[in-house]
């Protein structure tokens, strides 16, 4: 009898658990309990930071460098008409960055600010690349020197560097007395169709100073096949040219 009467005691206790255990605890768990997320602004779930690191495709400040700014130039087009260029190396491998603010600050002979160019820009990884602004107007004023700075944080992730399939197989200048041309051929040495790309192209003089610079797109660059591509100036570089630098980036679409 007494064991009969332990069993049934045994056995409410194990229907009172499950009932406990079923209406009230689990639904409240379900109802209060949040997983770690990679946006709940806390350290969790195997992260190196808040919100980054660990499984969270956004890397912490520790896991970065910061992009190297190599030069910034301003260029005459034709008279009263520049373009202007920041050359710049991402040292990270694997690491770069969707979005990050800049702005070109262009002045005169006197240090006097005369024109200002502000943009969005992306950075792929391990690669040297260039950022590329056109259609300064400046009148009268000439511009001799011009400052590049980056003005927003960029969210750096883990990327692919989708450029190393991208192969110049020939490049070229002509017509450097009168209207300089350079025609470039690029390859996708990849099994795959890159789409959006960039491509910038930059002329060196005997001094390794940048004597012209332009950019184009190319639409789509199938798997294993080929694009020709040229870039054209109005008027002659100051001096002959002695290396051409082809420059392709590939987009994704929101920053095109």
């Amino acid at each position: 009898m007494s064991s009969w009467s332990q069993r049934r005691k045994s056995s409410y206790l194990l229907i009172f658990a499950v009932f406990l255990f079923g209406f009230i605890l689990l639904p409240a768990y379900l109802i209060f309990y949040k997983s770690p997320t990679c946006f709940d602004g806390k350290q969790n779930g195997g992260e190196k930071g808040v919100d980054c690191g660990g499984h969270c495709s956004n890397l912490c400040r520790s896991q970065y460098l910061d992009p190297n700014i190599i030069w910034a130039r301003v260029i005459k087009v034709k008279s009263g008409l520049y373009s202007t260029l920041a050359y710049i190396e991402n040292p990270n491998i694997d690491a770069g960055a969707d979005s990050i603010s800049y702005v070109f600050k262009i002045k005169d002979k006197d240090g006097v600010l005369i024109y200002e160019k502000k943009g969005k820009t992306f950075i792929p990884p391990n690669k040297f690349f260039a950022v590329f602004e056109d259609g300064i107007f400046t009148g009268e004023r000439v511009p001799t020197k011009v400052i590049f700075e980056f003005t927003s944080e960029a969210v750096w992730e883990i990327r692919e560097n989708k450029e190393a399939g991208i192969t110049v197989i020939k490049k070229a200048i002509s017509r450097e007395d009168s209207s300089p041309r350079i025609d470039a051929t690029l390859e996708n040495n990849t099994i795959e169709t890159i789409q959006n790309i960039e491509v910038v192209a930059i002329a060196y003089g005997e001094d390794e100073n940048a004597l012209g610079f332009s950019r184009t797109f190319i639409d789509k660059l199938a798997k294993g096949g080929s694009q020709d591509i040229a870039f054209t100036w109005p008027e002659p570089f100051i001096s002959n040219t002695v290396k051409i630098e082809i420059i392709p980036r590939v987009m994704n679409r929101s920053q095109k």
